[in-house]
């Protein structure tokens, strides 16, 4: 995923890039997302995140963190346990 990361720029892109091995934890466990709000020096009620596992919504949600669901394409979405954006454009209206 390193690789990936540097060959898009990403992190030129965003203001952290987390990936879960160089963290030493993983989604939906809290470390990880305890280390993102550290990283961005927030705290909880003001971060947003954006995924596409409902699980992975709910671990953020689990520490206060707002989560947001993308739907890919072809994909039963599930509305009632998440908010839910087609894509990462229809964030930007609701922060």
């Amino acid at each position: 995923t390193r690789p990936a990361v540097d060959a898009l720029g990403l992190e030129d892109e965003v203001d952290t890039v987390l990936l879960s091995f160089e963290v030493g934890a993983m989604k939906p466990d809290a470390p990880i997302y305890e280390e993102a709000l550290r990283r961005l020096a927030v705290d909880a009620d003001q971060a947003v995140f954006v995924e596409d596992q409902a699980d992975y919504c709910e671990g953020a949600e689990a520490l206060g963190i707002r989560a947001l669901r993308i739907e890919r394409k072809g994909r039963d979405p599930d509305p009632e346990r998440h908010p839910v954006i087609g894509d990462l454009r229809a964030l930007l209206q609701l922060v």
